[in-house]
């Protein structure tokens, strides 16, 4: 395996492990987003207050549901080739969550500002987990083992 392609299969490795720990973060904060804006326009009383929590989770449960499959086989390779290649910037990833966006807010306009919500969050969550913490060193840490540990 060349050198280039063990980078990226390490890069590979770490924005899928960054994906998977911004698509809970970013679900939780979306969820809380929308069910503060629905609680602060709806004025629904103590009642409402009882039962966020669980409305909290299960709504981040399903914006995982609905997203973490394009976000684990669409972002995720996609995020690698732009760490990769050296352009991985909080503007290209937003525009990367923006693609899936447009198909499913031509499919179904109604919720599209819900996917570019939690689409965007993840994926700049992703992004601040992969550049900001050892995930990101990760792939460079692979590649030189892999070159280490090859035979001579």
């Amino acid at each position: 395996m060349s050198p280039s392609l063990r980078l990226y299969s390490g890069y590979l490795l770490s924005s899928l492990l960054a994906v998977l720990l911004a698509l809970p973060v970013a679900s939780l904060l979306g969820a809380a987003l929308v069910l503060g804006w629905e609680w602060w326009n709806l004025d629904s009383g103590p009642r409402l207050w009882r039962e966020l929590p669980m409305l909290v989770l299960l709504v981040a449960f399903f914006a995982v549901a609905a997203g973490g499959l394009v976000a684990l086989l669409f972002g995720a390779p996609l995020y690698a080739l732009l760490a990769w290649k050296g352009w991985a910037r909080w503007w290209s990833v937003a525009l990367l969550a923006l693609l899936p966006t447009l198909v499913v807010g031509w499919r179904e306009p109604q919720s599209a500002g819900l996917y570019l919500l939690f689409g965007l969050g993840t994926a700049l969550f992703t992004h601040l987990f992969h550049r900001h913490t050892r995930l990101g060193q990760l792939a460079w840490a692979l590649a030189g083992a892999q070159r280490v540990a090859a035979p001579r």
